[in-house]
């Protein structure tokens, strides 16, 4: 008789937030600082344990369409595991150093009730800026009653009462590898025993602590540009109609994106994209810094109609809208594409983008000079383009077209298939 086979039940996975609400000691942790000035912005600064900061604090991660106050971008799990062996020194890079060092955790307390802070033996339950300015180079007790924090905040990394503005991923490995070792039962002793400079800055504001994390990892190429430009969009609003060309662009690329326009849940503006899958049944095939570049090129492509517009900019920015909004209604079948290498048809790969935005351009310089102009200008024109080319992707015409250069050729080829003869004969037609 064969013997029943018998599985082993795997043990749940262990989340450290839980582990640590019921099993970690204090609760009720204080940490010793002192206040500076950096720049502008008063702070508190000292050092604690590892463990303690990613007991009190997490990320709060913008997700487009469900958390669009959030600063962080998600954290990669490999790259955080790769900065906790570095700190251990487990990784083969660094066997050979004695010596490690990082700079510090950026926090910011959002003034919640879990929080106070002793200065001069006097308690505040919140700090100010200015109050903080009173107090430069005095001693500071910061107390925080983790009874008191929002754990599932915490857990799903939405509104923490303490957010990390810096120094996510150096968090984000240590409980990785904590949940690592207590779910393996090994020692946890070199975690328990790591210190870590950090800052915590009080009294701001979500927008200021936003602009903060921008100048801190916006400049380096380490977070999506297309999260950076968003939330510049989202807080500087028409303010950007005022600005450069690029401001101009990403001010059309945001409008673009959002109220029913052409590419409305079509493009990826950073931070997490489950929200917009579910929406849309795939990863969005555009990026919002990529998009504003297209922008950008139909306009240099339209300068004629930009310097006869430039104190109008709502009308660059309708026209280019338009523009967009008739491509979506002539060629439907291309916003229904699974884009990239593996779409079927040529738009949303940049050499398409770019040939369609440099069209558009063409049309726009091309409004100065009609006679008669009314709401279908674009779609007459693109009418003409979707009867004389084949937009599928193995079209022998776009064969080898890659990037800037492969879309100026494919533009041209559009323009050599919507000739000034071919949209007097569709002007001539409409007549008889």
């Amino acid at each position: 008789m064969a013997k029943k086979k018998t599985t082993t039940k795997k043990a749940p996975k262990i989340n450290f937030h839980e582990w640590a609400s019921s099993n970690a000691s204090p609760k009720t942790i204080k940490i010793k600082g002192f206040v500076a000035l950096t720049l502008n912005t008063y702070n508190i600064r000292g050092y604690t344990s590892m463990q303690n900061l990613v007991r009190i604090s997490a990320a709060d991660v913008f997700e487009e369409g469900k958390n669009d106050t959030g600063v962080q971008r998600p954290d990669t799990p490999s790259h955080a595991k790769k900065t906790i062996d570095y700190a251990l020194g487990l990784s083969e890079t660094y066997e050979e150093a004695s010596k490690f060092y990082w700079g510090d955790v950026l926090l910011c307390n959002r003034n919640t009730n879990a929080t106070s802070f002793v200065i001069n033996e006097k308690k505040h339950e919140e700090l100010t800026q200015e109050q903080l300015s009173d107090y430069l180079g005095a001693e500071v007790e910061i107390i925080i009653n983790t009874a008191k924090l929002d754990l599932d905040a915490i857990k799903n990394e939405k509104m923490p009462d303490i957010s990390r503005v810096d120094g996510n991923h150096r968090l984000k490995g240590y409980q990785y590898k904590y949940e690592e070792r207590l779910q393996n039962k090994e020692s946890t002793a070199d975690l328990d025993s790591l210190q870590t400079p950090f800052t915590m800055i009080p009294g701001l504001t979500v927008p200021e602590e936003d602009y903060i994390f921008e100048m801190v990892n916006g400049t380096p190429k380490k977070v999506d540009t297309s999260q950076v430009k968003y939330k510049r969009a989202r807080r500087m609003g028409v303010s950007l109609l005022e600005g450069e060309l690029d401001d101009l662009c990403l001010a059309i690329a945001t409008e673009l994106k959002d109220n029913g326009n052409a590419f409305e849940n079509l493009v990826f503006a950073g931070g997490r994209v489950d929200e917009q899958k579910k929406v849309l049944g795939r990863t969005p095939p555009l990026k919002l810094a990529p998009l504003a570049n297209y922008v950008k090129q139909q306009l240099k492509e339209a300068s004629l109609f930009v310097d006869a517009n430039i104190n109008e900019p709502m009308n660059i920015i309708k026209s280019v809208i338009a523009y967009w909004n008739s491509v979506k209604v002539v060629f439907p079948n291309l916003f229904e594409d699974q884009a990239g290498k593996k779409g079927e048809y040529i738009l949303f790969q940049a050499v398409g983008m770019y040939g369609f935005g440099m069209l558009g351009g063409k049309f726009m310089n091309d409004m100065l000079d009609e006679q008669k102009l009314d709401k279908n200008y674009f779609k007459k024109r693109l009418q003409i383009l979707e009867k004389n080319v084949d937009m599928s992707r193995d079209n022998e015409e776009f064969r080898d077209a890659a990037g800037f250069g492969g879309g100026k050729k494919i533009y041209m080829y559009f323009l050599s298939q919507v000739t000034d003869l071919e949209i007097r004969k569709s002007q001539i037609s409409e007549i008889f």
